[in-house]
């Protein structure tokens, strides 16, 4: 697992040394703006008529477009965010036997595709009450390392 987690490492670096972003930038956008933005589109994918989730995947994409065009103003932000985010990680991964590089991959890389997985098979009158759960999951997460 240590290998995964470096492999993603160095694809995170290629990355940020294509687009100019810091690694803590490319990490925010990615975990808190681009991988909610994708459980939009998926949804919408499913339910090509329901405005609804178009609207949430347009705000998404709009917000990440702001992070880009206002790049200075949030550089300061996500370089704090990610280190309480490291931090809070570093403390659970204390917890458990494999450390910060196991609970990193669970909860960054497991549970995505865990919920990719839901959204793309189950019932299309579930995707609502789902996504709901999703984001109020993510903002009590986001908000819980913002506020340690």
């Amino acid at each position: 697992m240590n290998n995964l987690f470096y492999e993603i490492v160095k694809l995170f670096k290629f990355i940020c040394a294509i687009t100019q972003l810091t690694y803590e930038e490319l990490n925010i956008l990615v975990y808190c703006f681009m991988i909610p933005c994708s459980w939009f589109a998926i949804a919408w994918l499913r339910n090509i008529r329901n405005i609804y989730y178009f609207s949430c995947l347009l705000i998404n994409v709009l917000v990440t477009f702001l992070y880009f065009s206002k790049r200075a103003m949030f550089t300061k932000f996500s370089t704090s965010f990610y280190n309480k985010n490291i931090k809070y990680l570093l403390e659970l991964g204390q917890n458990q036997l494999q450390g910060y590089i196991w609970v990193s991959l669970f909860i960054g890389l497991l549970v995505p595709f865990v919920m990719y997985g839901v959204l793309w098979f189950i019932n299309k009158k579930y995707l609502p009450p789902t996504l709901l759960i999703y984001v109020v999951g993510l903002t009590v997460y986001l908000v819980g390392v913002f506020f340690r």
